[in-house]
């Protein structure tokens, strides 16, 4: 069998933010994330896998 996958990182920094309310401290969060950031900075949270093809198998079957 063959099979087409993604992988797909997800990469997470923790930030401490002051501010009077949630909506501001998203967006001071995302003022600070919005220049250039080392990789180093960031931990991969999570990994998983997308199929991108149909199962060449099933293929066949389907096709006969």
């Amino acid at each position: 069998m063959e099979f087409k996958l993604r992988a797909n990182y997800v990469m997470s920094k923790n930030l401490t933010v002051e501010a009077d309310n949630l909506n501001d401290a998203v967006k001071k969060a995302q003022e600070m994330m919005s220049g250039a950031i080392s990789q180093k900075e960031l931990k991969i949270t999570n990994l998983y896998f997308d199929e991108i093809s149909p199962v060449k198998w099933m293929e066949e079957r389907v096709v006969k």
